[in-house]
């Protein structure tokens, strides 16, 4: 289950801070800085040698933020959306909690929320996806992004080389259709495990696929509507892909469509891209649902931002020509029921099955709940 809310001895440690500051830089400088130096790393350290003492302040009033009327206002605008995880990122930073700051319940409802948009919130502003910046250490984003330049460019073997993307056409109910053409797919693919095996190292693709679990398995708690994580159990593979610039793209699609569902329930995509800037293209635009000419978000490949969204005809979306090298982890999360369905029908995703050396053989692997294997520090703060 979640972490509650780093309540205990942090507010104690939160009370002493703020009675010895006066003024101080607010959230917003944080930002700020952030923007100007990606590489910052967010610690209880770092939160101290940049004296943001206000953020113990904020941190004692971020209840606030997950009351109905305010998050609903957050998820109705991605600047404030943006604001409200970076506060809660500092708030768990302060608590030195920084390592597995998603994993706790005030900000699994924003997560949440953001999801499954409350239907009073203006259609044009709903996108049933959610951004989250800053969802590993910087340091171990770095590390998993040489390691996945590496597995692209010097292929551990045959088998681990990477492959032109092929596209499953859900938009028009044929989805068993496969495409190989550069005008609509321009990606290069390869599918992994994450084991040692493979040649990663354990701080790297298995550290992040350990994370993506996690948080997946305690979002469950959040979003227990038949269409959404309730019979979630399984994920594929990580697919991770490599636009290798000079335009290459992905037309509108979506990641489950056609007469039979694929099984995909829930698409989570992870960006690599230091040194992104505008103009380098290669965005995610998504579209409103049976609207595909509505653009409800567009996202930049930034390194370290973890992007969520619904795998079926709720979220159609594409990826803008890309003007250099961009890599992306993307995993999806099976609904058991329809999954085993698709098996049934012969409907499966196309390349998120490993080898059918056997009938177990299926592609989806058991994810991880927190409590069998995230480590001492991300438990709830004892109240020292």
């Amino acid at each position: 289950m979640g972490r509650k809310n780093g309540r205990g001895g942090g507010a104690k440690k939160i009370k002493k801070q703020q009675a010895t500051s006066a003024e101080a830089p607010q959230v917003d400088d944080m930002s700020v800085m952030l923007e100007g130096n990606p590489s910052l790393e967010i610690t209880a350290l770092t939160v101290s040698d940049l004296k943001l003492s206000v953020l113990f302040k904020v941190a004692q009033d971020l209840d606030k933020v997950t009351t109905p009327n305010l998050l609903e206002s957050a998820l109705g605008n991605d600047e404030k959306l943006r604001y409200s995880f970076l506060a809660l990122l500092m708030k768990y930073a302060t608590l030195e909690k920084r390592e597995w700051w998603f994993i706790f319940d005030d900000v699994l409802e924003v997560i949440s929320g953001a999801l499954r948009p409350s239907l009073s919130l203006s259609l044009s502003t709903t996108s049933n996806a959610v951004v989250i910046d800053n969802f590993l250490l910087h340091s171990q984003c770095v590390e998993l992004s040489d390691a996945v330049k590496s597995a692209y460019k010097n292929p551990k073997a045959a088998d681990k080389a990477f492959a032109l993307g092929e596209l499953q056409d859900g938009r028009e109910g044929t989805n068993t259709s496969i495409y190989e053409k550069s005008e609509i797919r321009g990606d290069y693919i390869g599918w992994f495990d994450g084991v040692e095996e493979e040649g990663w190292a354990p701080s790297t693709l298995p550290r992040y696929m350990t994370k993506i679990n996690t948080l997946v398995s305690e979002l469950k708690r959040y979003l227990d509507h038949d269409n959404e994580l309730p019979n979630v159990s399984s994920r594929s593979r990580a697919m991770i892909t490599c636009y290798p610039g000079n335009g290459a793209r992905y037309t509108k699609h979506v990641d489950n469509g056609g007469a039979v569902g694929n099984g995909r329930r829930l698409t989570a995509l992870f960006y690599l891209n230091h040194e992104w800037a505008v103009g380098d293209g290669g965005e995610l635009g998504i579209f409103k649902a049976g609207e595909l000419k509505t653009c409800t978000k567009s996202v930049q490949p930034v390194a370290n931002r973890l992007v969520l969204f619904w795998s079926d005809s709720r979220v159609p979306h594409e990826v803008l020509p890309s003007n250099k090298e961009r890599y992306t982890i993307t995993i999806w999360f099976f609904d058991s029921e329809e999954w085993a369905n698709a098996k049934l029908k012969g409907v499966i995703p196309e390349k998120t099955s490993v080898e059918e050396e056997s009938e177990a053989s299926s592609g989806e692997d058991k994810f991880v709940s927190v409590r069998e294997d995230a480590p001492d520090e991300s438990r709830e703060p004892s109240g020292e």
